[in-house]
Order: structure tokens, then C-alpha cells, then sequence
């Protein structure tokens, strides 16, 4: 296990809810980043996309992008709005 367990966490979402629970049960000590709150720098998402690209499952959602923009399809519908636009 890591030596430091960071949890970018949406306190709105309840699976992010859920994920906080279940290391919070554990008495894990973790970072919480409240990326909504906190914005993540571009060095934070350099490392998350740089881990998605070796582990892509983490991706977890579709997205569409058409070049200038990108919406993430959750739920499906919201690929609409790109595509209406």
C-alpha cells in the first residue's frame, strides 16, 4: 500500500461517498481532496491521466469529444449536450 492514500472525493456523489466510507471503516489515514472545492492542478492531472493511460479501466465513463470539447457521458444523455451544441 502507498505510503500516502489520497481520495479525490465529491462529497455529492454518493459512490464517492460510499469510497470515503469504506476507507474511512478502515481507519486508514488519507488525504481528501475535495476536487470540486479544490480544483486539481495540472501536475495532479498529469499523474491521473498518466495512471488512466497504463490502467484505462479507470476511466470508468464514456466521453465524446469533438475536437475543441469534451463532455463525459454520465449519465448517457449528458453526450447530447455536445452534440446539440
Amino acid at each position: 500500500m502507498p505510503a500516502v492514500l489520497t481520495l479525490y472525493h465529491n462529497p455529492r456523489c454518493s459512490k464517492s461517498r460510499q469510497a470515503f466510507s469504506l476507507v474511512e471503516e478502515r481507519g486508514l489515514d488519507v488525504q481528501v481532496v475535495r476536487y470540486m472545492d479544490e480544483p486539481l492542478t495540472p501536475a495532479q492531472l498529469k499523474a491521473l491521466i498518466e495512471a488512466m493511460s497504463s490502467h484505462p479501466r479507470l476511466m470508468e465513463r464514456p466521453i465524446l469529444d469533438n475536437g475543441e470539447k469534451a463532455v463525459v457521458g454520465r449519465p448517457p444523455e449528458m453526450v447530447l449536450e455536445l452534440l446539440e451544441s
